[in-house]
């Protein structure tokens, strides 16, 4: 998971995608490898490290998953730290 996802959030066009597309697709597969290896879950969310550097249009769609994973009930807590710092840069 963790090379096939990573790749792909490593690919700025794809994960990039003006429709936000590539954000909510890295956030779905977060939020179904979490309760199974919470490690890698963790390591995943750090693709959106970088969210405050980016244009206006993909800042907004990448918080709407950033919000969407944060709102998400029971995640594990190195998971829910990568994301909450995340969301304070903003």
């Amino acid at each position: 998971c963790r090379s096939v996802y990573g790749a792909f959030a490593g690919s700025l066009p794809a994960f990039h995608a003006p429709d936000g597309s590539g954000y909510r697709l890295i956030a779905d597969a977060i939020l179904t490898i979490d309760p199974k290896n919470s490690t890698v879950a963790a390591g995943m969310a750090n693709s959106f490290k970088h969210y405050m550097r980016l244009p206006a249009r993909n800042k907004a769609a990448m918080k709407t998953e950033l919000d969407r994973i944060s709102e998400t009930p029971n995640l594990s807590r190195g998971l829910r730290e990568i994301i909450s710092k995340t969301l304070q840069q903003s």
